[in-house]
């Protein structure tokens, strides 16, 4: 058991603390929420190593006196009292093995939990550290998108050099294509150029390099299809 808090341990200590995009306080409140845990766990695993020995206990007190038993059954000259006597002794030995099996089963079950809960814990950091380096970087990088009101979803895949924004995209109804526009501060405007169709639609927006996101409007060019000519849009970093 301590060689899985062990493993738990080093998993979180190896994991590169967050830099300025990753919030600090996130970073200190897991690491505190993990130092707890682990004491927690510590306590625990205490806790179980005591239930577990007065089990064995238990358990070789009921071995003895059923041995006795076999003892008494095979001694001819054994008493009614004798048997009597042995059988209480055999009832409270099965009820104290009984109940000290039950208490090791419980502590057990409360160990497992705060390991269960120092996984987690580790894994929310890692993510949190994913969503770090995913969000550095600027616009370079893969973003999952969102247009509405068409509920239309999808993946750019950007390059940036200088102010110039060139990439590709795929939507979930299928067209792909080309990108490309520009960068000024925070504001984007890429123009969407279709792999069949040549250009389809303009999209601006913020680039919000805290959080990894981009939200804006987008405007599409043919207007004989019956749908909305504009509408929101936003995206969200997934990869640097």
């Amino acid at each position: 058991m301590r060689i899985l808090k062990v493993l738990l341990v080093c998993s979180l200590l190896w994991v590169p603390y967050p830099a300025v995009s990753a919030p600090a306080e996130s970073a200190a409140t897991l690491q505190s929420a993990f130092s707890i845990e682990a004491g927690l766990l510590d306590e625990e695993i205490a806790t179980y190593g005591r239930a577990r020995s007065r089990e064995s206990r238990a358990a070789a007190n009921l071995q003895r006196l059923n041995a006795e038993l076999d003892e008494l059954i095979a001694d001819p000259n054994a008493s009614l009292s004798s048997f009597t006597r042995l059988e209480e002794e055999v009832g409270v030995a099965i009820e104290e093995a009984c109940a000290s099996a039950k208490e090791s089963a419980a502590a057990r079950q409360r160990m497992y939990e705060r390991m269960r809960r120092l996984s987690g814990i580790v894994q929310e950091y890692e993510l949190t550290e994913e969503r770090r380096q995913a969000r550095s970087g600027g616009i370079a990088g893969v973003w999952r998108v969102e247009a509405q009101p068409i509920d239309l979803y999808g993946v750019f895949e950007l390059e940036a050099e200088n102010l110039l924004v060139t990439g590709t995209y795929r939507m979930s109804n299928g067209n792909q294509g080309s990108m490309r526009g520009t960068l000024v501060g925070e504001r984007l405007e890429l123009e969407m150029i279709d792999s069949r169709k040549g250009a389809v639609a303009t999209v601006k927006g913020v680039l919000d390099t805290v959080n990894g996101e981009i939200r804006g409007r987008w405007f599409a060019f043919d207007l004989s299809a019956g749908r909305p000519a504009s509408g929101d849009w936003s995206a969200y970093k997934t990869s640097p």
